[in-house]
């Protein structure tokens, strides 16, 4: 076990989970090794863009689509509707629904949230035992219903 002194920092850097990086680039039918600045389209997925907490706007991204011909109902239901999806809820609902929709790469590198890398200080208190001085980071992911009663994932430290 590594120790911390009192007045260091501890900086996170979440990374979105593989597999859920692949449905997305399967979802919207984008090559993961295509270049896009000096990262691929896996990496940026990986470990720049936020794809699980913030909600996307569908009618922006979805007028981007390459395939409209194919996919025009399927998008127009998707505007239609009174709810707003995360780049994974999206791509999982394209899965189950055996869609596809087809997005130009370059959206990546737009407005979509990037990761929040997190930072931890950590202080001293002068009230506890040498015992109490002990960091433990917690990291999980959490499910809860949205302001539309629908199931989404979050991540809590």
């Amino acid at each position: 076990m590594q120790l911390i002194d009192v007045g260091s920092a501890i900086g996170v850097y979440p990374q979105n989970l593989p597999e859920d990086v692949q449905t997305v680039i399967r979802a919207f039918g984008w090559q993961a090794d295509e270049l896009l600045g000096n990262m691929t389209v896996e990496e940026l997925l990986s470990s720049q863009i936020d794809i699980r907490s913030k909600k996307i706007s569908k009618q922006k991204i979805l007028t981007q689509a390459t395939n409209l011909e194919e996919a025009g109902p399927l998008i127009d239901s998707l505007i239609a509707e009174d709810r707003k999806y995360t780049l994974l809820e999206l791509a999982q609902k394209l899965e189950r629904d055996q869609a596809l929709i087809r997005l130009p790469s370059f959206l990546l590198e737009g407005d979509f949230t990037k990761v929040q890398k997190r930072f931890y200080s950590i202080v001293n208190d002068p009230f506890s035992s040498p015992e109490a001085n002990t960091v433990k980071l917690l990291f999980g992911r959490h499910k809860f219903l949205d302001s539309h009663g629908q199931e989404t994932a979050g991540h809590c430290t």
